[in-house]
């Protein structure tokens, strides 16, 4: 293996993060989801509703390529999320995340 490829690898901590995070997002789309199903009047039309949770889950599948496009697939997700709020959990792991992977590599967050 040459040195890019070694220096681009995930260790066990970042897919331990990765997981966790994902986990976080699609645990944020099922109870947002769940309070929408259970709510008493359904303010849109039935398909709306389908097309948020396939966003949502799409939104949440996503969060594995955050490393290779950190900064595109929060954009991505924030403008899913205007249409839909079932992207939300989605949307703050990728703009959080965006922060500290962005295009110039890893960051320390700010001290202020």
């Amino acid at each position: 293996m040459n040195a890019t490829a070694t220096a681009t690898r995930r260790s066990l901590r970042d897919w331990a993060v990765d997981g966790f995070l994902f986990l976080l997002a699609a645990l944020f789309l099922v109870l947002t989801a769940a309070g929408r199903v259970e709510a008493p009047r359904q303010p849109e039309p039935a398909w709306v509703f389908s097309l948020g949770l396939v966003a949502g889950a799409l939104g949440c599948a996503g969060l594995w390529l955050r490393r290779r496009w950190p900064v595109g697939l929060a954009l991505a997700l924030v403008a899913l999320s205007t249409f839909s709020d079932l992207v939300a959990g989605a949307m703050v792991v990728a703009l959080s995340r965006s922060r500290c992977t962005g295009p110039r590599g890893p960051r320390r967050p700010s001290t202020g």
